[in-house]
């Protein structure tokens, strides 16, 4: 195996299910570097992302572009072996239009298209909703 799924949590009860895929490790590893918050890390402080810190910014391209470039930096820094395909940032306009959200009206919709460096066939998309907890 080459590590532990996220959430460690299986819907049939099981604990610490394990990743045999390096693709399927590496949007683990994915999941768990955006949706770290910088200085959360003992000991890695600059592991993470500031995605939390654009939650309630007014909803513009300057957002859309600051998110972007937040999870860019991250990935090429702590996951060099990431390729990014598209990074695709959503904010909700109207009430509704994200469903998954508590609050759809204060949330971001993040999807990541990427392959690895080494297989670049294989893609795989992961999609985040960062909202307040």
């Amino acid at each position: 195996a080459l590590g532990l799924k996220l959430p460690f949590n299986n819907p049939e009860g099981r604990l610490f299910d394990l990743n045999y895929l390096s693709m399927d490790q590496t949007l683990t590893n994915l999941k768990n570097l955006l949706l770290t918050r910088k200085g959360e890390r003992v000991m890695h402080p600059n592991f993470g992302t500031r995605l939390q810190e654009a939650l309630f910014e007014p909803n513009t391209e300057t957002l859309r572009t600051y998110v972007n470039a937040e999870i860019e930096k991250a990935i090429s820094f702590w996951l060099p072996y990431v390729l990014l395909q598209d990074v695709t940032v959503k904010v909700a306009e109207q009430p509704g239009a994200y469903p998954s959200m508590i609050d759809p009206m204060h949330g971001i919709q993040v999807s990541v298209t990427f392959s690895l460096k080494n297989n670049r066939i294989d893609t795989k998309t992961l999609i985040l909703d960062i909202k307040a907890d």
